[in-house]
């Protein structure tokens, strides 16, 4: 059995793949220490299957909340002397234009924990100001006993690591966990490389404890992360860079929706991955969107990643009323601990709480397959919210639904509408616990005509993540050394890229998959595009710019930045065998009154895995099963795919 493993911040999904079957667990996540959860996990699979499990491809979202909560180890920036204030002075971006007195984060290191080095590298890579011994070892005796990591970053060092390297092996030698720019990120740009090489230094200790502990409790069962970027590797090589993990969870979702719809010939997805604590939004137009810069908790990570939005809108968000009367609904979550209120420990209402209220999750459901809804508290606390407001406790239900749905509306505009997209030629693909009950709801809002829900949507990100490939990427700013028409040097260059993932992989390149791209732009300009290496790279160039900038410059040649080399090694992948149909007859299980915005209707419910193949069903109605629910909204009707997949369409 191969397990899959997604940390989310209220729940821990689990997946176990034998032999064309799934298996599947829900428990509830330990944010003080999320291995337990991980292992609790594995063990309630084991429990349900005779097969030992031979492998573990796991999520984390604890490098992701570190940067979130600002709960980071104490770390020192070493920095070129005269640039110690680097990292606060930053862009000149301002990131709200109209804010009176807009207040940036606060830089990763503190000013006393920052230590200029005497040493000079230029822009081609020759030493202006040699670094000597003495300075590396005064610099070294300089740092405090509480420091647990080290960042390194010098000025040029992509292009000559010569001054890092010294002070990286002084530092190891005295046990110094080290992250060193040229290591992390060999590109221009000295302030997003040095933001994102600190960024590493001061997750790794908080990783590889975490990766200690997860060790100790597996023994000897092979685990494999999840990398932002969609591959997975093994434990060990992620935990000097960590900060490849930022976005872990999301990405299984993505490389999981990517596989669904090939499957289903639907490669234009607008996916919604609703969880507890957050919702992740992305776009996938043939293909899966990469990035290479992102803005984490105020902090630029400039690495290769999937391109996932996310917003503070989960079932754990917090419903109330904020300082000038209006209703409000989070980004704060009530996380796993103490969760909504209809879990029998929360104080706040969330929006799973009113979906509870509404009746659209039934009282009888227990969420994750074992966890029983506590319902008695929530008529009084609506009717507390609805009286601060002037209105009926079902319309504040109804209304924190409306304002979660805006927030998650506007983020699904964010990846589609903001690029040049219409929403409405593509198809909505909802997952994760709660994505199915507003789906239909975001769909009306975006014009959308299509939704899916794939099988076993509460554990999507879990499954997805059996699917990911072992990914390795490579770069190499090559700005002013190579023009991009100089054909010989720049095979040259990748194949120093190639040799690199030739001994990393421990195979030739024969065995593994290559995507040679170029970051053009054109002259003086202060960002780039990046694009597939070929013969047509300048013409492509020209009509990529023209797509999303509308404009073109054809009459000058593009100028070559960085070139990257992705390179991936496909892994055994699950082929999962389709749903055993359980019955040829549509019966529902039973039926209440459910709360929509024409007020109370008679809803059927009925049983997913219960549902015969090609069955139409009409809304309303609900579909429940042990890890998610699906609301088929008035004039949407739902049909089940033979793979188990709901397909919903608006009932014309």
């Amino acid at each position: 059995m191969i397990a899959g493993i997604d940390t989310g911040g209220t729940f821990t999904d689990c997946v176990g793949f034998e032999q064309g079957l799934l298996r599947v667990q829900k428990v509830v996540s330990c944010p003080t220490n999320p291995a337990k959860a991980v292992l609790m996990g594995l063990n309630a699979l084991q429990t349900e299957s005779p097969l030992p499990i031979t492998s573990l491809v796991h999520g984390t979202t604890v490098a992701t909340n570190a940067l979130l909560e600002r709960k980071l180890a104490r770390t020192a920036l070493i920095i070129t002397a005269g640039f110690k204030d680097l990292l606060s002075i930053g862009r000149q971006n301002r990131p709200m234009l109209y804010a009176l007195h807009s207040q940036l984060p606060a830089p990763l290191v503190g000013g006393e924990d920052i230590f200029e080095i005497d040493e000079r590298i230029g822009s081609q890579g020759e030493i202006i100001r040699p670094l000597h011994q003495t300075e590396i070892q005064a610099c070294v005796e300089a740092l405090p006993a509480e420091i647990e990591a080290v960042s390194l970053c010098l000025l040029f060092s992509y292009r000559n690591p010569l001054h890092e390297q010294l002070l990286a092996a002084a530092l190891r030698k005295q046990g110094y966990r080290v992250s060193a720019s040229h290591e992390i990120l060999p590109e221009y740009r000295e302030y997003e490389r040095f933001s994102t090489t600190t960024a590493n230094a001061c997750l790794m200790p908080i990783m590889q404890k975490y990766m200690a502990s997860l060790v100790a409790g597996l023994g000897e069962l092979p685990c494999r992360l999840i990398q932002s970027n969609g591959g997975s590797l093994h434990l060990n090589e992620v935990a000097d860079k960590p900060v490849s993990s930022v976005l872990s969870g999301p990405a299984g979702g993505l490389i999981g929706a990517w596989e669904t719809g090939k499957r289903l010939s639907e490669t234009q997805l607008l996916t919604l991955d609703m969880g507890g604590t957050s919702t992740d939004v992305a776009l996938l137009n043939g293909e899966l969107p990469l990035q290479t810069e992102a803005v984490i908790s105020g902090i630029p990570i400039k690495l290769p990643m999937l391109a996932i939005h996310t917003v503070g809108a989960g079932g754990g968000s917090l419903i109330n009323v904020d300082a000038g009367g209006a209703l409000r609904v989070g980004p704060e979550s009530a996380g796993a601990d103490p969760g909504p209120l209809c879990y029998g420990k929360g104080k706040m209402l969330t929006v799973t709480d009113a979906q509870v209220f509404l009746g659209r999750i039934p009282a009888t459901s227990k969420l994750g397959g074992h966890l029983a809804l506590q319902t008695a508290p929530l008529q009084a606390a609506f009717e507390n919210l609805g009286q601060q407001l002037g209105i009926s406790a079902q319309a504040v239900a109804l209304g924190a639904l409306m304002v979660a749905n805006a927030r998650m509306e506007r983020a699904l505009r964010v990846v589609s509408v903001e690029k040049g997209q219409n929403p409405a030629e593509f198809n909505l693909f909802c997952f994760g616990g709660a994505g199915g009950l507003h789906a239909c709801e975001l769909a009306e809002s975006l014009g959308i005509p299509k939704i899916t829900i794939p099988a076993h949507a509460g554990v999507f990100s879990a499954l997805g993540m059996l699917y990911a490939s072992e990914i390795r990427d490579y770069a190499r700013t090559v700005l002013g050394e190579i023009h991009w028409q100089q054909k010989e040097d720049l095979d040259l260059a990748f194949e120093r890229l190639r040799s690199q993932a030739e001994v990393d992989f421990q195979a030739t390149w024969q065995d593994l998959k290559l995507q040679a791209s170029l970051d053009l732009r054109y002259p003086g300009q202060s960002y780039e595009l990046n694009l597939p290496y070929s013969p047509a790279s300048e013409a492509d160039f020209h009509a990529l710019h023209l797509e999303l900038h509308h404009f073109a410059r054809p009459e000058l040649s593009p100028e070559l930045v960085t070139l990257r080399l992705r390179v991936s090694r496909e892994l055994p992948q699950p082929d999962l065998l389709p749903p055993l149909a359980q019955s040829q007859v549509l019966n529902a299980l039973f039926i209440q009154k459910v709360g929509f915005a024409q007020g109370l209707v008679e809803t059927p419910f009925y049983e997913r895995s219960q549902l015969p193949a090609d069955v139409q069903i009409t809304g309303p109605a609900i579909i429940l099963e042990d890890t998610a629910t699906t609301l088929v909204a008035p004039g949407w009707r739902a049909r089940l795919h033979a793979m188990g997949h709901l397909c919903l369409e608006q009932d014309r």
